[in-house]
């Protein structure tokens, strides 16, 4: 979604941010209706305690959050449809496409799990666990650009052609994977995310779009005959 680490300044989801987060109100009246014994309340409406700002966009904010319902710890993904915005239709089949996609490949331990998610009025949002920094930033902030060894190699790359592999036999294609889309726990395990770009070998829809990353990126339409899921997966080794 191409989220930047930058403090939002005016992104214009404060009432996305009401409905998902909840106002002050809804709060105080989920703990009345709580100690009244009525525990149910709306998917959308305060069911997330804001805790930090992760990440914002022109269309959104990324949070790290609670679950007032279990107590989980969870990234939240705010995306507002902003009025006249050309690109906002965009976005928002992008967010679908990875709330689809991320359904389709929950239980993969090597791809971030969805919590929940919902559109609203004045947008979308998408709870997914909370995993921690991307390799990129692991890379260069925590490794400070120290080089994997051979073995450590091995080992994140049988994690990331895992989780390729479980989108490639549902049809899938991430095209966007790269250092900046993968999540490192604190066990250092690594988890694919943002699969705003992916998209289903079964459409055969014909859009021009980049496949691959780096000095391998090619265009191809998704409806070529030769284009298959082994493209992601060479993408993926030489990236």
């Amino acid at each position: 979604m191409g989220w930047s680490t930058s403090t939002p300044q005016r992104v214009g989801v404060a009432a996305l941010d009401d409905a998902v987060m909840g106002t002050p109100a809804t709060r105080k009246n989920q703990r009345t209706a709580a100690t009244n014994g009525d525990s149910s309340s709306p998917a959308s409406s305060g069911r997330f305690q804001r805790l930090e700002v992760l990440g914002a966009g022109t269309f959104g904010v990324v949070y790290r959050a609670r679950d007032r319902r279990t107590g989980e710890i969870v990234a939240v993904k705010c995306l507002r449809a902003s009025d006249g915005a050309g690109d906002a239709e965009r976005y928002l089949s992008d967010f679908a496409s990875e709330v689809s996609a991320l359904e389709a490949c929950s239980g993969h331990p090597s791809i971030v799990q969805p919590r929940a998610s919902g559109q609203l009025d004045s947008g979308a949002f998408l709870a997914m666990e909370f995993v921690g920094p991307t390799l990129r930033h692991v890379m260069k902030h925590v490794r400070f650009g120290r080089r994997h060894t051979e073995l450590e190699v091995r080992l994140l790359m049988r994690q990331l052609l895992a989780g390729e592999r479980r989108m490639n036999r549902l049809g899938l294609m991430h095209r966007d994977l790269k250092p900046e889309n993968v999540l490192v726990d604190s066990h250092e395990s690594l988890k694919i995310c943002d699969l705003g770009l992916s998209c289903s070998m079964a459409d055969g829809r014909p859009t021009l779009t980049l496949l691959g990353h780096g000095d391998i990126a090619c265009q191809k339409s998704s409806s070529d005959p030769q284009i298959t899921t082994s493209v992601s997966t060479h993408g993926l080794s030489a990236s």
